[in-house]
């Protein structure tokens, strides 16, 4: 079974090292990318992907309103916020327009993280046995337990922040 990713992240740097860590690590995946909350809102309709890792700061649109408009259309599609500012108005904006978890992009653990995200999210998918399992009771439980916990995977040791302006 396939698993379709989409990357929306104004540093093609940044972008890249996401998606050469993610297709070495799964076999299984689609990676399509985006530079900007235009491209990403077309991307989103053509590629119909299981998970968005999507930037706050993106030129034109925030990340925030463009998770906005993919989750009134497309609410069992998962967001991962990523930003550089783990502030909590960041966050908390967030998951009032939808995003199911935040991640820190200057976070040493920032790679671990998504990866793990990943697992466990495709480990879910992998076990819904029919269409009697509830994507959106899945989704708010991922949601309320990463609304508790701002923390991550601790001690990871890779670093993105080289990416980051």
């Amino acid at each position: 079974m396939r698993f379709n990713i989409l990357l929306v992240e104004d540093s093609g740097c940044f972008r890249r090292t996401l998606a050469d860590a993610l297709s070495a690590h799964f076999s299984t995946i689609n990676i399509a990318e985006a530079g900007n909350g235009q491209d990403a809102l077309i991307k989103e309709e053509e590629f119909q992907p299981d998970m968005i890792f999507m930037d706050i700061s993106l030129p034109g649109e925030s990340g925030l309103e463009v998770t906005r408009k993919i989750k009134l259309k497309h609410e069992h599609t998962l967001i991962v916020m990523l930003t550089s500012y783990d502030i909590p108005e960041y966050r908390q904006q967030a998951f009032r327009n939808g995003a199911d978890h935040f991640l820190c992009k200057t976070d040493d653990s920032c790679l671990t993280d998504v990866i793990a995200w990943v697992e466990k999210v495709m480990s879910d998918k992998n076990t819904q046995t029919g269409p009697h399992v509830s994507s959106v009771s899945r989704q708010e439980r991922l949601r309320q337990r990463n609304r508790s916990t701002g923390a991550c995977l601790p001690n990871a040791g890779l670093d993105l922040a080289a990416c980051l302006p």
